[in-house]
């Protein structure tokens, strides 16, 4: 599908298991209302506490946004739709009946692996089930077949929770004030605290294009979190939530110079955080967020790395003397009909004399995130990256 360019590649090795930690799991479709229901309800929510974690209360619609599964009995729609509006990362559903559309919604759920539990006697929901199954693009997304009792069935799901959907990754949104007075808007995606070794957890700032927002980068927070990165997903001025001064559409070139701003205080704020090691950091930009973010990281000495998608950007005589140090890898991904695009990361790659440094040539004339929807596997090729040249 593309042509990868490599000057000294580190290899790729498999990455470390990540330690769960503690975990919470909701429950979409309602209180048990039947004998069975109220015994699998009891079954889970054992098995869960045995595993050191938390099962909520049925339809905890407060809690469900802090979930790292979800459980769905009766309507598969429902719990798809929990898991399509939050950051869920792994569906359970059982002897849940799935209708077309929500056929079409789990196909959507790319980056969430779903196991489906049916027992074989519920022929009403059987054939749905299978083909819900079918639907799920995630690797890890199982079925099973088997007439269980709710002991066995509670078992069984929290096995796989456990081996597949806990990763302890912690998000949330954060906020960040520039000392020009900016208000930023960011995620903030951290791997699980039982990963944490050493002088802390490298951190990466992911910048957007300028006719999007942070909201593209939540896939990649999470899988850059499970790599072991910090990851802040950051509104820049004028965009997104980060428009208290104004909007990035009538900026003046003086206005969109200053967004490398953004950059050096997302590093301050980063470095701050318990858990971060401050002298790793590193950052991504799309388009016109590739060249604010190098503009605001290549010269600083915390940088250890920067990825640039379909970015038009020239450095100057600072930044071209960092990338020939070696001191800063550089990965950069760029599409062949954009030629003139294709040349500066050409010759930025050529630049940069980093071990791992890489460059991914793909053949589409798209720009930046829309990458992402045609390759599944960029925002895992970019998450392994970073924690590789950042170790």
């Amino acid at each position: 599908d593309c042509r990868e360019a490599t000057i000294r590649e580190v290899p790729a090795d498999e990455p470390d298991a990540v330690s769960t930690g503690a975990w919470t799991v909701g429950w979409v479709g309602g209180p048990p209302a039947t004998d069975d229901g109220r015994a699998l309800w009891n079954a889970v929510l054992e098995a869960v506490a045995g595993a050191g974690g938390t099962l909520l209360a049925p339809d905890d619609v407060g809690g469900l946004d802090r979930c790292d599964a979800v459980i769905g009995r009766g309507d598969a729609g429902a719990a798809v739709e929990v898991v399509s509006a939050t950051r869920v990362g792994a569906l359970v559903l059982i002897d849940a009946a799935v209708g077309p559309d929500t056929l079409d919604d789990l196909a959507e759920l790319d980056e969430v692996a779903v196991l489906t539990v049916v027992d074989p006697r519920r022929r009403d929901v059987i054939v749905g089930a299978a083909e819900g199954h079918l639907a799920s693009r995630h690797v890890d997304s199982d079925i099973v077949l088997e007439e269980q009792e709710p002991e066995e069935v509670a078992a069984l799901v929290v096995s796989w929770l456990r081996r597949r959907a806990t990763s302890g990754i912690v998000t949330e949104e954060v906020s960040l004030r520039t000392p020009d007075g900016w208000l930023l808007g960011a995620d903030l995606f951290r791997p699980a605290p039982a990963s944490r070794t050493g002088s802390g957890w490298p951190a990466v700032v992911l910048m957007h294009s300028g006719r999007s927002d942070r909201v593209i980068f939540h896939r990649l927070g999470r899988l850059l979190a499970t790599s072991g990165v910090v990851a802040l997903a950051l509104d820049w001025r004028g965009r997104g939530t980060s428009t208290n001064l104004g909007h990035f559409v009538g900026f003046t070139a003086a206005q969109q110079a200053a967004v490398r701003v953004d950059v050096t205080t997302a590093y301050d704020w980063l470095a701050s955080l318990d858990g971060v090691d401050g002298q790793r950091l590193g950052v991504l930009g799309v388009a016109h967020g590739a060249g604010y973010g190098a503009d605001g990281a290549l010269c600083d000495p915390r940088t250890r790395a920067i990825a640039m998608l379909t970015a038009h950007y020239v450095a100057d005589d600072a930044q071209r003397e960092v990338l020939q140090s070696g001191r800063v890898a550089g990965l950069y991904v760029t599409c062949r009909p954009h030629p003139a695009t294709t040349k500066v990361m050409q010759h930025l790659f050529e630049l940069s004399a980093a071990r791992g440094s890489r460059m991914l040539v793909y053949p589409e004339g798209v720009l930046g995130y829309q990458l992402f929807e045609l390759h599944p596997d960029l925002e895992p090729t970019i998450a392994t990256w970073f924690a590789e040249v950042m170790a």
